[in-house]
């Protein structure tokens, strides 16, 4: 209800308008989800007496009026306080003037014609400033601005007026913030949260850490239901859980909990008892609602796991601890002028991290859980320490060590992996070496594992400290194929793949103020382990040959030994290979290598000139046996700084491989500097093998 002191000022009549009232009806509708904007229809009656004492008809009140008006718009409401509130609104209405003093007017001119109503249009803004001592009662203060405009020759009246007025209002609805408007439309069921691990916290982004049940308690459908979880401290904001477009009246929904956890989790220490908060927003019969439910769980330290899944001990495995990296990265300067070109980078890496480790003084230590009980037992809490932690400590169970040993190969670029059998766990790793050249590994294939097309070693890393690599190699695979018999008790896990779910801890970084040991024990170790492996591989392929007495396997096996700089060995089986056949071809060119490769470069020569002479009167000049003869030719007479020599034999090169004398093209320069200016790397000579034999990773 509205009553308005009006203002025209239009014409000349304006000054005898005495009674200017406005008295109205409003309704307003709050739009549900945006309350502050209302809609509004008015209806009322504006009066406006006339008195001109000077008119000459002597009808001092003929203008005197009456208008019944209807008008709608919208406004704008908002309240600043509790009991005080502000806004504006805007309508077009139209009114119906009504003229009741008319009838004694005459007109000296009987064309003028003035009606007894007339229609007209109008336009309102306003204000309203009001004062609320109730949520239901307002009280308020409305200033507007009028324009109105006739649609009839009656123009007199068109123009603009002022009001000011007073208003009393009544809102329906209950206070929404009493406690009997608060709605309460779902009933919780209890929150079933299971231990929170601080070492899974990407984890719980995408895989529930809970569920709760939410029940529609009303006789009507309630929409757009979110649920979130929040753990103050321990999360920046609200996690979304799941929503729900609709839930019918009576139904039930389980709900999966997601918790996005800050790196707070993991300044914790042992366990932290922890009171979440369930939030769910929801709209009911039009109207935006929000409860909540206390979440109580307890809040596990990084240390802890449970072994529900075997892949959650990849979120131990930390490539980017910078502390662990720089250890890893010094053990390979100590190592890096003793290993062989010929032999798998990577696994000359393992093998000298393996005794880096021995050096540090590293050893197994069985935990005071051990680890057969809390894997037969999925939730018997287990101690997982990070690399760093089992660096300072230098113990550690099988878990502890196969995560500072896979962490330390991942750093220097080593894909890596482990195994779970009942009772224990143990690392493995990618040689990168293809499944065919097994034999460049160890003879034995079933000591390697071919994984997506390339050769994986395991090491039980329990051994460090108290074994050698290759028997921590071994006794992995013995391990493996305990249980043949049983192969679905037994897992391979590649880091990587397990890191896709569980995402690697966040680091808090220190300096760990780590000493390295001696680098020259370490040399050591690694060397004699290096040519513990040669000697097993070259001794492989010499059984081979005494036991098959085959030239081609005996030259096969000169060309392994030559390869891992066994020069004697290498030099015995060729002339063995020539003392079967004097003509046998191949182990001519290789002894002719093998004396390159010691820098006996005349001594070369004797058996690069035989092999091109046994290879022309045989009419082979075009084969790639005699380019293998020609470059090597080539080679030997620029180490002995004959160039003229050496570019003869690199022109005869170039027309029967092209290819190759490109790869070479330095043989073709003269230059007075003698060996000083090798062109190939010695090792780089094109060795000759019997295609029929078993080269086992041959050149």
């Amino acid at each position: 209800m509205q009553f308005q002191i009006l203002s025209p000022f239009w014409g000349d009549l304006t000054p005898y308008f005495t009674g200017k009232t406005d008295i109205g009806v409003e309704f307003r509708y709050p739009l549900p989800s945006l309350p502050a904007i209302q809609p509004f229809a008015r209806a009322g009656l504006m009066s406006f007496s006339y008195n001109n004492p000077n008119d000459p008809s002597g009808n001092v009140n003929k203008w005197s009026q009456n208008q019944i008006y209807f008008s709608a718009g919208a406004g704008y409401l908002s309240r600043v306080a509790k009991t005080f509130e502000f806004g504006a609104d805007v309508s077009i209405g139209a009114a119906e003037a009504i003229f009741p003093h008319l009838d004694n007017f005459t007109s000296a001119n009987p064309t003028d014609f003035v009606p007894r109503s007339t229609f007209n249009g109008f336009v309102t803004v306003g204000g309203h400033l009001g004062l609320d001592p109730s949520y239901n009662m307002s009280i308020g203060v409305n200033p507007t601005l009028t324009y109105m405009h006739a649609f009839s020759p009656l123009t007199l009246f068109n123009g603009f007026m002022f009001g000011i007025g007073f208003s009393g209002s009544f809102r329906y609805g209950t206070d929404p913030d009493s406690p009997q408007a608060i709605i309460r439309s779902i009933q919780f069921g209890t929150p079933d949260i299971q231990p929170v691990f601080s070492a899974m916290q990407s984890y719980y982004v995408d895989h529930p850490i809970g569920t709760v049940t939410i029940r529609n308690t009303e006789n009507f459908a309630i929409q757009s239901v979110d649920v979130s979880f929040f753990q103050k401290n321990f999360m920046d904001s609200p996690t979304e859980s799941e929503k729900i477009p609709v839930i019918l009246p009576g139904e039930t929904k389980t709900v999966n909990l997601l918790a996005s956890f800050n790196d707070k989790v993991f300044t914790t220490q042992g366990d932290t008892p922890l009171n979440g908060e369930i939030q769910v927003k929801y709209v009911s019969r039009g109207r935006p609602a929000e409860q909540t439910q206390p979440a109580s769980f307890t809040l596990h330290d990084r240390s802890f796991i449970t072994w529900t899944d075997d892949r959650k001990v990849a979120a131990y495995i930390t490539p980017k601890d910078s502390a662990v990296r720089n250890y890893a990265s010094h053990v390979r300067q100590v190592i890096k002028n003793e290993t062989m070109n010929s032999l798998s980078e990577p696994l000359q890496d393992a093998m000298a991290v393996f005794y880096a480790l021995k050096e540090l003084g590293c050893l197994y230590q069985k935990a005071p859980v051990p680890f057969e009980t809390a894997q037969a037992n999925p939730t018997t809490l287990d101690n997982v320490n990070l690399p760093r932690e089992t660096l300072t400590r230098l113990t550690g169970d099988c878990s502890d060590l196969t995560v500072l040993y896979d962490t330390m190969l991942e750093t220097i670029g080593i894909r890596t992996g482990f195994i779970t059998v009942p009772g224990h766990i143990y690392a493995l790793f990618d040689t990168g070496v293809s499944p065919r050249d097994y034999r460049s590994l160890n003879p034995d294939q079933s000591m390697t594992f071919s994984i997506d097309g390339t050769l994986w070693v395991p090491v039980e890393i329990t051994l460090v400290g108290t074994s050698d690599f290759i028997s921590a190699w071994r006794q992995g695979v013995a391990e493996w194929h305990e249980w043949d018999k049983n192969p679905d008790k037994r897992k391979l896990y590649q880091t990587g793949n397990a890191q896709a779910v569980y995402r690697p801890v966040a680091l808090q970084e220190k300096d760990l103020g780590l000493q390295y040991g001696r680098d020259d024990i370490v040399q050591r170790d690694f060397q004699t382990g290096l040519n513990n492996l040669v000697d097993a591989v070259v001794q492989s392929y010499s059984d081979e040959a005494e036991k098959s007495g085959r030239k081609a396997d005996y030259n096969v096996l000169g060309i392994v030994a030559a390869k891992y700089g066994r020069y004697a060995i290498a030099e015995r089986a060729f002339n063995t290979a020539l003392a079967m056949d004097r003509n046998y071809l191949n182990p001519i060119i290789n002894l002719g290598n093998l004396y390159y490769l010691q820098q006996q470069y005349q001594s070369a020569l004797r058996y690069y000139h035989t092999a091109e002479v046994t290879l022309s009167k045989e009419g082979r000049t075009q084969s790639a046996e005699f380019a293998t003869v020609l470059l090597n030719t080539s080679q030997s007479y620029y180490e002995l700084a004959n160039y003229d020599r050496a570019k003869e034999y690199y022109t005869q090169l170039k027309t029967v491989d092209p290819n190759l004398a490109r790869a070479n093209s330095q043989l073709g320069e003269k230059s007075g500097t003698g060996r000083d200016l090798v062109g190939k790397p010695a090792n780089s000579v094109q060795y000759s093998a019997d295609p029929t034999a078993a080269q086992g990773g041959s050149q």
